[in-house]
């Protein structure tokens, strides 16, 4: 009897010396996980807010670039006036300075 309680304990350190690493490995491992998913979540709200702040700005674009947009600026800031006919353009005379200036400074 006293034999077998020797083998059993020996047994039983041996799985108890081979279970507890692996054991605290898995708890590590879980924990790492968790971290990780939780990091994940964060990084995926901060990618929808700046897609949300992209897709703002691609609408705030879309209005200014409109055809509408463009030619009300053109009207206040320039004195511009649309025409049907695309190859005849009127200029108020005294912006027409301006815009000579404005042209002559991009291309110098």
């Amino acid at each position: 009897m006293e034999k077998k309680n020797k083998y059993f304990l020996k047994y039983l350190l041996i799985a108890i010396l081979t279970i507890t690493p692996l054991l605290f490995f898995h708890l590590y491992t879980l924990d790492k996980i968790r971290k990780l998913n939780a990091l994940k979540n964060d990084k995926i709200a901060m990618l929808k807010d700046k897609q949300d702040v992209l897709e703002a700005k691609r609408v705030e674009l879309q209005k200014l670039i409109s055809e509408d947009e463009i030619i009300k600026k053109a009207y206040k800031k320039l004195g511009l006036i649309k025409t049907n006919d695309i190859n005849k353009l009127t200029v108020n005379k005294s912006k027409l300075s301006l815009i000579k200036n404005l042209v002559d400074k991009i291309y110098d």
